[in-house]
């Protein structure tokens, strides 16, 4: 997913975009937990969680619904 934005930035909306830092984030210490440089206590302490995403995930959602309605009236 971090990889699709990136190298697709310029299409999207700044709504998305300014949820991109908490994207890279997340990413970040996921990459670090499984790679065992991080220990699973430390990512627990910093609250790590699917959660934080869940306003990127609601703007992708809602993004893709507005496009979609115009899709379908015709209005793209």
């Amino acid at each position: 997913m971090l990889e699709i934005i990136q190298n697709n930035m310029w299409l999207a909306e700044k709504s998305t975009l300014k949820h991109f830092p908490k994207l890279i984030e997340f990413v970040d210490l996921w990459d670090r937990f499984l790679k065992d440089t991080l220990p699973g206590e430390v990512v627990q302490a910093l609250g790590h969680s699917e959660k934080s995403l869940h306003p990127l995930y609601e703007d992708l959602q809602q993004r893709h619904d507005e496009l979609r309605a115009k899709l379908s009236e015709g209005k793209i």
